[in-house]
């Protein structure tokens, strides 16, 4: 039986990108390691887990390489946790801030909050590309 405590609580997932070493990252509580996991492979994408030392509080870190179809089947493992979890408010938050809250399972939002991750994601790809790109200075002449 759900109590009204139950129901209110939150899963919260955050998206990251990280062009200049072409991943993205989820950051997610460590209890839900598996289940993402899971849906991901599910949604045929090769992920693993990464680790980072913080004093704030601890959450898991899963990472994946950026692929042609990442952002399509990253969605569906998204909505896929969303469905396991219809009785709590899911919440995404991309590394520029943005926030998507739902109740439940909204397929649309999901969708509209990933276009918005791989936008951010390529933002950060051709910035990365054009500092790679600019010409080293010239050494001093002595």
């Amino acid at each position: 039986m759900s109590t009204a405590s139950e129901s209110t609580e939150f899963i919260s997932v955050r998206i990251g990108a990280r062009p200049e070493i072409e991943l993205v990252e989820l950051r997610l509580p460590p209890e839900l390691m598996d289940e993402v996991f899971t849906a991901l492979r599910e949604a045929d994408i090769e992920a693993s887990e990464c680790v980072e030392f913080s004093a704030g509080p601890t959450l898991a870190i899963i990472g994946m390489s950026v692929g042609p179809f990442l952002w399509a089947n990253l969605q569906r493992a998204i909505q896929a946790i969303c469905a396991r979890h219809k009785d709590k408010k899911f919440e995404l938050t991309l590394s520029s801030g943005e926030k998507m809250t739902a109740d439940g399972h909204s397929a649309k939002d999901v969708q509209l909050l990933l276009k918005a991750t791989a936008e951010l994601y390529a933002q950060g790809d051709r910035s990365w590309q054009a500092l790679k790109n600019q010409s080293s200075p010239a050494p001093p002449a002595h």
